[in-house]
Formats: C-alpha cells, sequence, structure tokens
C-alpha cells in the first residue's frame, strides 16, 4: 500500500513568505491524516498542488496557536463545499474548551465535528492501520504520533518451493497460509514452515542464539527448514543440527 508524507508547513511558530506554520498530511491508500493545522494551511494545501484534500482525521499535537489556527478556515472550507461526512478532530485536553472559543468563528458545520481528548494510547483505526499517540516534551501537554500497519502475511516463494521438491496443489497452500508439511522427500525428514504471518519476524537477528534471547517464546527448532520472508526478499535458509545461523539480510 502506498504511503505519503507532504510537508505542508515547516516554518516555527511565525509564517515566511515561502513556509507555512505547521502541518503535515500523511495519505495511506484511501486514508488522508492531517497532523496539525497552522495558519494558512489550506492554501498551503493549493500551493503543494495537492488541492484542498477532503480529510478523514486531524490530528493536533498540543494547543499552541501555530498548531491550530489554521482550523476555522479550513472547516469553513469544507462547509461551503458542502461536506456532510463526520471528521474526526483528535488532541491532547483542552481541545474540546478551544473549540468553545472558537465557535463564534467557526459557526454552524453541516458535519459532525468528532472531537476526541487523548492521552498516549490508540486514538483512531483507518484502513487496516492504527494511529497511537505518547507523550512528548514541551511547554505544555503535548503528544506525537506514530502510524502502525497492522501485521500482514510474508510472501511465498514458489521458486523455492518448487526446488524443495514441494508439488504445486494443496501444500503450497498450507506452506502459504504458514503451515509446517513433512513428507518431502527431498528433506530428509525435516520439515518446511511457510512464511510467518508478520512480515520480517526474524529481521536484523543473525544467529539462532540472539533470535531466541530476543524471543524465547518463538524459539526457532534448529531442525526445520524455514521458508522465510524478509523485508528484502524471500529465500530459504537451511539450519542444520551444527549450523547456528538462522538468518542472514540479503545485499
Amino acid at each position: 500500500m502506498d504511503l505519503w508524507v507532504t510537508f505542508i508547513g515547516t516554518a516555527a511558530s511565525v509564517p515566511t513568505a515561502g513556509r507555512g506554520t505547521a502541518a503535515t498530511l500523511v495519505v495511506r491508500g484511501g486514508s488522508r491524516v492531517l497532523i496539525d493545522c497552522g495558519e494558512g494551511t489550506q492554501r498551503q494545501f493549493l500551493r503543494s498542488g495537492l488541492g484542498l484534500v477532503d480529510l478523514d482525521a486531524i490530528l493536533l499535537t498540543h494547543l499552541h496557536g501555530d498548531h491550530y489556527l489554521g482550523l476555522p478556515g479550513l472547516l469553513k472550507t469544507y462547509a461551503l463545499r458542502g461536506r456532510t461526512e463526520p471528521l474526526p478532530l483528535i488532541g491532547p485536553p483542552g481541545l474540546a474548551s478551544l473549540l468553545g472559543a472558537l465557535s463564534g468563528v467557526i459557526g454552524r458545520l453541516p458535519f459532525a465535528l468528532e472531537v476526541g481528548e487523548v492521552g498516549p494510547g490508540t486514538v483512531l483505526v483507518l484502513d487496516g492501520a492504527r494511529w497511537d499517540a505518547f507523550a512528548t516534551r514541551h511547554s505544555i501537554r503535548s503528544l506525537g504520533y506514530v502510524l502502525v500497519e497492522d501485521a500482514r502475511p510474508g510472501m511465498f516463494d514458489v521458486a523455492a518451493a518448487r526446488a524443495l521438491g514441494v508439488t504445486p496443489g494443496p501444500l503450497f497452500g498450507r506452506l502459504q497460509h504458514g503451515e509446517t508439511i513433512t513428507g518431502i522427500p527431498s528433506m530428509f525428514g525435516r520439515a518446511l514452515t511457510g512464511p510467518y504471518g508478520s512480515v520480517g519476524w526474524l529481521t536484523g537477528y543473525e544467529s539462532l542464539a540472539q533470535m531466541e534471547k530476543a524471543n524465547d517464546a518463538q524459539a526457532a527448532d534448529p531442525t526445520m527448514l524455514k521458508l522465510i520472508d524478509s523485508t528484502q526478499g524471500c529465500f530459504v535458509e537451511d539450519v542444520g543440527a551444527t549450523q547456528t545461523t538462522l538468518y542472514r539480510k540479503l545485499a
């Protein structure tokens, strides 16, 4: 899934001729999330060539003016365009009071503004991913946000499976679902396991001992052949009783 990050505003507390105050657009697949909405954000959208983006959510890091003063104008523009879909607006405690103070400027909206005052933890779930907030250090209470994608199954290396003597058909399906199969003549009695449910589970561990130390609960069986997907490609690593290398990063 495509992921795009556009820095809409990168100036400090005061805008410059070429830079707006804080605003960052994160587009993942079909979801569009704005982090902060400083003064002039909608104009910066137009200057960027993106147009006036219909957002799925707005996340505010903190309640200093250079991070929210673009909200009234953006919300009014959405109203003039006839938006009816609810818009989540999420930020630290005090956000509801701030919006109350701005209500005379914002006026009535034809869509629901779903205000959420949050602390650390999951604050938004969109399109197979979640947004988690964490505390940051600032002169007032503030948050940072991290985008966490749902775990996805690894890729099944058909060529590697064929090379090991696995017959296309039901056995391929079992491997693709991460199951372990036995009885392959070329395997000399050892088992073969398909891709793990989480991509790159073994990434960064160069030896069996390191992997076991990091995660004893999922310690590998050194007698098994593993069909492993990494973030850099798929390969098969033969792990014998006298061999300690379980995973090698590909160049």
